[in-house]
């Protein structure tokens, strides 16, 4: 019979549960005692769209960068695994594989620092509007 661990099944679950709230519908915790909600309203729509937009950028520098990254990962690896094949009969394979092996670690994620993040933006926006924000992420 098979035993199938329940270990990994754990780990990907707890990470997608960290996952934490999309940016559309995140708000920054405000102090709404004598806040006017109509211009609170219409002041996080229009920072929720400035943080969009800035996700939207960092989301198109790190897709291009992504692809570099690959690239120069296969090429690297592509070099090393030829190397460590020098005088045995298996050398393509060795180059191939580090050609893989090179591009899966071109995909390395390089997220931008959370200080620049959409969140941060956003909460920055709302906070340079005259709200008083009760999370601590300024």
């Amino acid at each position: 019979m098979l035993k199938i661990s329940s270990f990994p099944l754990v780990c990907v679950l707890g990470l997608t549960a960290c996952s934490g709230v999309p940016l559309e519908s995140y708000a920054p915790v405000v102090d709404t005692y004598s806040v006017d909600l109509s211009k609170y309203n219409r002041d996080i729509a229009e920072c929720r769209l400035i943080a969009m937009q800035a996700e939207a950028a960092s989301k198109q520098r790190c897709d291009a960068q992504l692809g570099r990254n690959i690239l120069a990962g296969a090429v690297i690896g592509t070099v090393i695994g030829s190397a460590a094949g020098i005088g045995t009969p298996n050398r393509s394979d060795n180059a191939k594989k580090g050609a893989v092996f090179g591009a899966l670690a071109g995909t390395a994620d390089s997220t931008e620092d959370i200080k620049l993040g959409p969140r941060r933006i956003k909460d920055r926006c709302i906070a340079n509007r005259g709200y008083d924000l009760l999370n601590n992420t300024l």
